[in-house]
């Protein structure tokens, strides 16, 4: 068991019937799901880093998935994610969630 912090609130209950906690407030869960909301970065380690670094995510493209966020993340999640996949944060900021998951699938422009 691994405890993070949130960093965002999330509506509606989790898998087992729980409510999330508020944004700043404690989880106590599983190893991974505790990597899970790390890597989409809805939460933080409370406890300090895992020792053990878990294993990469990949589609059936061998498109690298660790990080991204899942899709009802808030948008400051996927300005993040865009960022580290190289694209302008002004430019990111400035688009909407959806224009900015569409934008994500097709990769940065490059100028």
């Amino acid at each position: 068991m691994r405890t993070v912090r949130m960093e965002y609130g999330i509506s509606g209950g989790r898998a087992d019937g729980t409510d999330w906690p508020p944004a700043g407030g404690l989880l106590e869960c599983s190893d991974a799901e505790a990597a899970e909301l790390v890597a989409a970065h809805l939460a933080v380690w409370a406890d300090g880093e895992p020792e053990v670094e878990t294993p990469e995510d990949t589609l059936d493209t061998g498109v690298e998935m660790r990080g991204k966020p899942i899709v009802n993340a808030p948008k400051a999640a996927w300005v993040e994610h865009a960022v580290g996949q190289g694209f302008d944060r002004g430019e990111a900021q400035a688009m909407n969630k959806a224009d900015l998951i569409n934008r994500l699938k097709e990769g940065p422009t490059v100028t």
